[in-house]
């Protein structure tokens, strides 16, 4: 059996480790359709390479496509799901821990004003009063959505003082309750709070779910801080919101579209106001570890004929055992 591995060595060697033969595939964006049908033709397995519907079809081999981060934005789960063909992510704790301390980090530096800090420093030489930040005790924290992210940052800040809002339809109350979370509805998420932060996935539901109407309601003093994915906001909403000071930051480490083009409005927008990083601000070694690992156990699982307990598309099982019910397992 064959495994189509992403460009790192690290997860190509654990792969051959197994005893599976390994093909390797280029990187992100690097490889065109052409190029990756023929790569995909005799492969049982796709393991960090995103797949389109079109050269999910023209691989008759292929029982499942898995990834090594919790994001499946990239693939396209329908046609896969269509075809047969099993979608597996890997949210990993050491994935879910590092996004919770990130977005921790994300709303001290916006509440501190460390950009604006250290760019005074060295231009300037010393401090002023317009330097000042606010204390995060007494704030309101609302979060979009109470998830495991979003559930880790609300336990981090649990002792810093503040009242902890959250939006989430489909968490029941005695989990918010057990996190000492207000469950409220969007609009009063941000009408209230003095920092919103975004844990949403990638759904026909959540996408642009965060437009101009709710941003206006924001606090001219609050900030907003998104490590869920950039899809979910109407991002020309956003940029026009903190061009014209709408409140009073943000920090982004997703975009609608990446890597962020050049020529985006939003690489112009005050540095000092706006952070901007390249979806990595929660990238550990950790994390790459754990993805690395889930990955792997989901794809040995697929070879073996089992279901994944991460795949993310189970309306595909029925098919996929009829696809390989007569298939030889290793």
């Amino acid at each position: 059996m064959k495994v189509l591995v992403g460009r790192s060595e690290q997860l190509r060697q654990a792969v051959r480790d197994t005893g599976y033969e390994v093909i390797a595939a280029p990187g992100y964006g690097a490889t065109g359709h052409q190029e990756l049908a023929g790569l995909c033709r005799d492969v049982d397995v796709a393991l960090s390479v995103n797949l389109p519907r079109d050269v999910i079809a023209l691989a008759p081999k292929l029982r499942g496509i898995v990834t090594t981060s919790i994001g499946t934005e990239r693939i396209d789960v329908d046609g896969a799901t269509e075809l047969g063909v099993l979608v597996c992510n890997s949210p990993s704790h050491e994935n879910f821990t590092g996004v919770a301390e990130a977005t921790v980090g994300l709303l001290v530096s916006l509440s501190k004003k460390l950009k604006r800090k250290e760019n005074t420093l060295r231009s300037e030489g010393w401090g002023s009063d317009a330097d000042r930040g606010i204390l995060l005790a007494g704030r309101t924290l609302g979060l979009v959505g109470l998830g495991r992210i979003g559930s880790g940052v609300a336990q981090r800040l649990a002792g810093w003082g503040m009242r902890i809002i959250a939006y989430d339809p489909y968490v029941r109350q005695e989990v918010a309750t057990a996190l000492d979370v207000e469950l409220v509805d969007l609009p009063t998420v941000f009408r209230e709070s003095d920092f919103v932060s975004i844990h949403l996935v990638v759904t026909a539901e959540t996408r642009s779910m965060i437009g101009q109407d709710l941003l206006q309601l924001m606090k001219p003093g609050a900030f907003l801080v998104n490590t869920s994915r950039g899809q979910v906001i109407d991002e020309a909403a956003l940029e026009r919101a903190l061009r014209e000071e709408w409140f009073a930051g943000a920090a982004l480490d997703v975009f609608a579209a990446e890597p962020l083009n050049f020529e985006s409005p939003l690489r112009n927008l005050d540095p000092e106001r706006v952070i901007l990083t390249p979806h990595s601000i929660s990238h550990t070694w950790e994390s790459q570890a754990g993805g690395r690992r889930m990955g792997i156990e989901s794809t040995l699982a697929i070879l073996r004929g089992e279901v994944p307990e991460t795949v993310v598309n189970p309306e595909a099982i029925p098919l996929w055992r009829q696809r390989f019910s007569h298939s030889d397992r290793r």
